[in-house]
């Protein structure tokens, strides 16, 4: 082990089991959240405590026959849940993701900048629809029937990075980020919040830069002609998705509400989706088209300079169709699948190397959210020519190594959640129904929908367990447990 390892444990502070004393503070046995590392010694300020401390240490050298600690940092007592969810960032090693500052002299400058151009007239007129109270708004919608019966449909996102334009130092900051942390209660925004919830969000009754596709698509659903640049566009409304579904439940009453419906009826046509079930997929299928528009038109002009996102293609097609699944499950295998997708610069030489599987497109990246991921604004600066000069590429391994981190806090995040709310109730056993989402190596996966997180369980080689059947399954809660892997146990009945 190399000196000055870093590492998340708990301490044993409410032992009676005492061992030494270093420095006039008394050791205890810390027991490391990382099974591969052996349990440390660790002096500690604290002394007859009755709860278990979530600790940050750091190797400092050897005492008798285990290795010592130092405390960096003490996170809180096991069994608060506010430490819970402190030490799990710390387990999943995104603790280090803190508030981004942006200095005053340029907040300052951006401020008049986005003064400017409320003066401007705006070339288009849009609005968006979000879930209620989002802040971080970065895409937006305009669409209007033309003279010769065709459509044009414009897909506007938030050209944040019109802000940071050739400023290296942000750039850097930006690609070590990676993304929005989303957590229980409040969001570490990948970019500043002046940013990202102001100058940056397309909010409603204001002016903004947007990077915007325009598509004019036929009656008969060919995609004519499309542009891509940026534009000054009017926001004229902020909607939410329930407000959207329940003007497309009822019949118009005025312009702005036709025009929804139009544009619904067209995308489900355009998509050859009769039944597109809400606006939120309505939605999705717009970022999708659009993220694949912008994929080609970045790699005819930049080549292997462009990130893709992308997933190789099932060595088998034993998988069930997502339209055969119950609905709470097609949901989550389309989010789940997408997610084991991977960044990567585009490959000139293997074209089946650039596909992206379970979207079944030849060609695909992500532009469409530029507020909460880097990829979406290094495409931007990319495409418009604004990087900083000599910027470093991205680091590709390091994008999908966070985005691991990240799925892994917000799966474990439920678990924390779900645990705190039934041991509240003194419920220490759960009965619910689950799907099995994965199997290989004597290692099941499973999908609670009424929870939303994924539990694995060790299986034996004898039983059989169908992909995608439906099991009811019992949980059983260890809230006493200090690690965050023993608290639940899963039983498949």
């Amino acid at each position: 082990m190399e000196l000055n390892t870093k590492i998340a444990g708990v301490l044993l502070c409410d032992s009676k089991t005492k061992y030494g004393i270093y420095k006039d503070k008394i050791i205890y046995l810390c027991k490391p959240h990382d099974p591969s590392y052996p349990d440390f010694y660790v002096p500690s300020k604290y002394e007859n405590e009755i709860h278990k401390k979530y600790v940050y240490i750091q190797y400092v050298g050897e005492f008798a026959d285990k290795p010592m600690g130092q405390v960096i940092e003490y996170i809180g007592n096991v069994g608060n849940k506010d430490a819970e969810y402190l030490y799990l960032r710390y387990v999943c090693n995104i603790h280090h993701i803190k508030e981004l500052k942006v200095q005053k002299e340029k907040l300052a400058r951006d401020e008049k900048l986005h003064a400017s151009i409320q003066k401007a007239q705006a070339k288009y007129q849009i609005f968006t629809i979000d879930p209620i109270g989002c802040e971080d708004i970065d895409d937006g919608f305009h669409f209007r029937m033309c003279e010769d019966g065709c459509y044009e449909v414009g897909v506007h996102i938030s050209y944040v990075w019109k802000y940071f334009e050739k400023d290296a130092t942000y750039y850097e900051q930006f690609m070590e980020r990676v993304s929005t942390l989303y957590m229980e209660k409040k969001n570490i925004d990948m970019i500043p919040k002046e940013y990202s919830r102001n100058l940056g969000s397309l909010r409603e009754k204001q002016n903004k830069y947007a990077l915007s596709i325009i598509y004019t698509i036929h009656p008969d659903g060919r995609v004519l002609d499309q542009k891509i640049g940026v534009e000054v566009v009017y926001v004229m409304k902020n909607y939410d998705y329930d407000s959207v579904d329940a003007i497309l439940g009822k019949e118009p009453t005025s312009k702005k509400e036709e025009m929804l419906h139009r544009f619904f009826d067209l995308s489900r046509s355009f998509f050859k989706k009769s039944v597109i079930s809400d606006s939120h997929e309505w939605v999705e299928q717009w970022m999708i088209f659009a993220n694949s528009t912008m994929a080609r038109a970045c790699v005819e002009q930049f080549g292997d300079r462009v990130i893709l996102r992308v997933q190789p293609r099932p060595q088998t097609e034993s998988q069930k169709p997502l339209t055969e699944m119950d609905e709470r499950l097609a949901k989550f295998m389309s989010v789940y699948e997408s997610s084991a997708a991977l960044y990567q610069f585009y490959n000139p030489v293997d074209s089946m190397a650039n596909e992206h599987a379970s979207l079944r497109v030849d060609c695909y990246t992500h532009y469409t959210s530029p507020i909460r991921r880097f990829c979406d604004m290094y495409i931007h600066g990319l495409y418009t020519g604004t990087l900083p000069h000599e910027a470093p590429l991205p680091k590709i391994d390091w994008m999908n190594e966070m985005n691991r981190r990240f799925r892994k806090y917000q799966n474990r995040s439920k678990v924390i959640d779900l645990v705190f709310q039934h041991v509240d109730k003194e419920e220490y056993e759960i009965t619910t129904s689950g799907y099995i989402i994965d199997r290989s190596n004597c290692m099941v996966k499973v999908y609670f929908p009424d929870y939303e997180f994924v539990l694995k369980k060790v299986c034996q080689e004898e039983e059989e367990n169908t992909l995608y059947e439906k099991r009811d399954c019992t949980l059983y809660l260890f809230p006493k447990k200090y690690m965050l892997h023993e608290r639940i146990r899963m039983k498949i009945i």
